[in-house]
């Protein structure tokens, strides 16, 4: 077993490594958001251009152009917001790591033991 100041320093540098992590996490997060703002409001603008102008009285081919124009922006906003939800989920295993292993504990075969003292 590896002195107690070579564990702690080994406890910290492990601890650091997900701080890091979870900065990198938050920092995909923060990029994605931006995506999803930025995605949402061109799907409102094409929407509000769009909308008014598919009419009974346009050409059908026109009007398939515009609702597939519409479709498309609108699916990019859905895979955008997929994606956050995933980067979420990443943050929150990695938080949940950081926390599990600095917590006195020690993995073993899947299952964390506690640390005799």
């Amino acid at each position: 077993m590896a002195p107690l100041s070579d564990q702690n320093g080994l406890q910290l540098s492990g601890k650091l490594d997900y701080e890091a992590e979870v900065l990198k996490a938050d920092q995909e997060l923060e990029l994605q958001r931006e995506e999803v703002d930025r995605l949402g409001q061109e799907y409102a603008a094409l929407a509000a251009k769009v909308g008014p102008a598919l009419t009974d009285e346009m050409p059908e081919e026109k009007r398939r152009q515009l609702s597939q124009k519409l479709h498309d922006a609108s699916q990019r906003v859905r895979s955008a917001k997929r994606r956050q939800v995933h980067l979420k989920e990443k943050r929150a295993k990695l938080q949940r790591q950081a926390g599990a292993e600095n917590d006195d504990g020690e993995k073993h075969n899947g299952k964390w033991l506690k640390r005799e003292k």
